[in-house]
């Protein structure tokens, strides 16, 4: 069993070593005086891109500067209220959904995965799966007689059928009265929300979309105090393919390849700093 590392809130220098970096954009006094905007370069001709998690991007010299940030993020930086309110209402409606079901289901527990498919085919290969492959998977952790979400760039729904065959399927798509009023290019904002929800996820490697629906979970998980949060582990979330099915039930520090996933410090233990500082003044 790895080792969990007992302070996560130590300098993470690391990162620079492992992600083969050969300088330095420093951010100091200057720099924040000197520039009202300050921008991170993308350009497609040179391969730069950012598209890698914050904490993997940003190094802090002072490590409580480092769990503030992660707190600002996960306290700041969500989305709208019209897409949280709307999941929220969808959530609501599922477990509504799943309680007249079964009745003995009180808390309305559904399941959810993110199937990420189109051109991820051609980029990352082994994430092809057929339905028939994505279907024994989801088996291996989801009981049969469970509501499953589906999250889904697959435009095709007959993909699913046989899915659906063996479980209660939905699909962001079922609650059209719900989502009529919000923009189209919110729907899978919303999709992320509802998933990250759910009792078991199943995220797709490689997709930051599955990745920010992990982290999710993790904010959860120590908010509710749920099975594994004191080392970061999150107990009922898995991935696709099954080479990475167990990623995020044990602790990883940050490693490459960053944007394939999140990284249990960006939720363990971050209130570290702030928790010390209350009740050293209280």
């Amino acid at each position: 069993m790895q080792k969990v590392c007992e302070v996560t809130y130590a300098s993470p220098c690391p990162i620079l070593v492992i992600s083969n970096r050969k300088k330095m954009c420093l951010y100091d006094k200057y720099t924040h005086s000197a520039h009202d905007v300050v921008h991170f370069r993308a350009d497609e001709t040179d391969g730069t891109r950012l598209i890698t998690q914050f904490y993997a991007f940003l190094w802090f010299e002072d490590w409580k500067q480092d769990l503030w940030a992660k707190r600002f993020v996960r306290d700041h930086l969500r989305y709208r209220d019209e897409i949280m309110c709307l999941a929220a209402r969808i959530v609501t409606s599922i477990r509504a959904h799943v309680r007249q079901r079964d009745p003995s289901n009180f808390n309305g527990d559904y399941d959810a995965i993110h199937v990420r498919r189109t051109d991820f085919s051609s980029q990352f290969p082994d994430t092809a799966l057929s339905a028939d492959e994505i279907l024994s998977q989801i088996q291996q952790t989801v009981d049969s007689s469970s509501t499953l979400f589906i999250a889904t760039d697959e435009h095709n729904r007959t993909f699913f059928r046989e899915i659906e065959a063996v479980f209660d399927v939905k699909y962001l798509g079922d609650f059209s009265s719900e989502i009529s009023s919000i923009n189209p290019n919110c729907f899978a904002l919303v999709e992320q929300i509802v998933a990250s929800r759910s009792r078991v996820f199943i995220g797709t490697f490689y997709s930051s979309f599955s990745a920010y629906i992990m982290r999710l979970r993790g904010y959860y998980s120590v908010k509710e105090h749920r099975d594994g949060y004191k080392s970061g582990r999150l107990r009922d979330t898995y991935y696709i393919p099954s080479k990475y099915k167990n990623v995020m039930r044990m602790y990883q520090s940050v490693q490459p390849p960053f944007f394939a996933r999140d990284f249990p410090p960006a939720w363990r233990d971050i209130d570290h700093h702030e928790f010390a500082s209350s009740k050293r003044t209280s």
